[in-house]
């Protein structure tokens, strides 16, 4: 579970799950546990519709006291990555200061198994209404809340126009909702489901749950990105009916999309997140059209790809030109050559000495100080700057770039390396300032 230690730091599944533990206290899902070939420990097969379907009606039981039918024909919603969601709202609710007893809400398809306005209800006693369009859905829905005497806290509409999302679907009135959630339909078609593998870059690994779910859940003209604009459009009619519009992305390039839209939509604020857990990211966006509410800033968010956090290294000449072959002096160098730069840097750990074997930074950069630095410095010097360009050098972006710079000896040796952590410029920003860095300190290759 890749990304796990990702997840929202309030989820309890953050923590591996005991399957011996829930296999002895539910029959049921006893039938699916197996030994892992590989770990020797109690597990599922993930692959295994059933085994997973189980496996989110017995979380539902242990963990909330939920009794949930999941059909065979439904969407399974997999608990760890709903209750990400969930507790995001809790933030943006705490953030506008909005968390008390008389939260209402909305969930976008439900589907059969109401598991978001189920765990609203349970864990928060948030008041839910519920949209559906599937008959058949409406009907376990339903039979959902009705079993877990969750009926004065949860109504499900049912959606007669597929065209519709809010407008014509709301019951009509002065009621305001505090919030509107969705999960929407993923592809553009049903031969994208057939082919969802493909699209995965040879980077990221094969998606490992079990596929299920029935066409209106995953299917829907344009897929998840005309879906939610299709909320973005019913939202400008909406406005301040829904304090905090919001949605779960699948696509990363989708969510790029959809803020960008959102920036020039009229709405007073907007953010958004990532929902990591096991193998697999999603991403939730948040607007609003009440200018009393201000959603936490819009940041770029981390993504948790394992090749970004691997360190750039460079063993060190003994030949550098007037510098000791030293920690010491070599940290001290490149810590002069960071604040030439503007960036701001401050001494992780034990601080250094002339006898030091290792040192490191953590370094901050707001804006890109080091990029092609000699041909703008010639620039400069020979073309006088516009108001525009004086402007756009003085804007910080205080996510831009966040790394650790670290050295130690090994086997005599200096090792010199540069670690990504954080910022929208990614990882390809440390092979710039490495290589600037070698610039500066003159080491010339071998």
């Amino acid at each position: 579970m890749a990304m796990t230690k990702y997840m929202h730091p309030r989820n309890k599944y953050k923590n591996k799950l005991d399957f011996a533990s829930l296999a002895a206290s539910y029959p049921a899902f006893a039938e699916y546990v197996q030994t892992g070939p590989s770990s020797g420990k109690p597990t599922i097969d993930f692959s295994d519709k059933n085994a997973v379907r189980e496996l989110s009606r017995t979380l539902l039981a242990s963990d909330f006291g939920l009794k949930v039918t999941i059909p065979s024909d439904s969407l399974v919603p997999t608990i760890p990555l709903r209750l990400n969601y969930l507790l995001w709202l809790e933030d943006l609710l705490n953030w506008t200061e909005n968390c008390g007893q008389n939260v209402h809400g909305i969930d976008i398809g439900t589907g059969a198994s109401c598991v978001y306005p189920l765990l609203a209800a349970r864990k928060n006693r948030w008041k839910m209404t519920a949209t559906e369009i599937r008959e058949e859905s409406v009907k376990v829905a339903e039979e959902n809340v009705k079993g877990n005497n969750l009926e004065d806290l949860i109504s499900i509409v049912k959606v007669e126009d597929e065209q519709k999302i809010l407008v014509g679907v709301l019951p009509e009135g002065k009621t305001t909702y505090d919030f509107c959630m969705c999960n929407p339909p993923f592809f553009r078609s049903d031969s994208e489901t057939n082919s969802m593998s493909k699209s995965r870059t040879i980077l990221r690994d094969p998606p490992k749950n079990g596929f299920s779910g029935a066409k209106a859940e995953l299917v829907a003209p344009g897929g998840e990105l005309e879906f939610v604009q299709r909320i973005i459009a019913d939202s400008k009619l909406l406005l301040t009916k829904i304090r905090i519009y919001t949605s779960m992305i699948g696509h990363k390039n989708n969510a790029k999309k959809l803020v960008k839209e959102l920036q020039s939509s009229g709405a007073k604020s907007l953010t958004k997140t990532e929902f990591c857990q096991g193998n697999t990211t999603r991403w939730g966006i948040a607007w609003t059209f009440c200018p009393e509410i201000k959603l936490p800033p819009l940041q770029q968010q981390v993504v948790h790809n394992k090749k970004l956090f691997q360190p750039m290294e460079l063993t060190i000449p003994e030949e550098i030109e007037s510098i000791e072959y030293s920690v010491y002096c070599l940290m001290n160098r490149i810590r002069e050559i960071f604040v030439s730069l503007q960036f701001e840097v401050s001494e992780k750990g034990k601080a250094m000495s002339p006898g030091s074997k290792k040192a490191c930074f953590e370094v901050r950069a707001v804006r890109n100080t080091w990029s092609n630095r000699r041909r703008k410095r010639r620039q400069q010097q020979s073309e006088p700057k516009t108001k525009k360009q004086r402007v756009e050098e003085e804007e910080e972006d205080p996510n831009l770039l966040s790394f650790k710079a670290a050295a130690c000896v090994v086997e005599k040796k200096i090792v010199f390396k540069l670690t990504w952590t954080q910022g929208s410029l990614g990882r390809d920003a440390l092979h710039q300032i490495m290589q600037y860095l070698i610039n500066e300190l003159r080491i010339k290759n071998k």
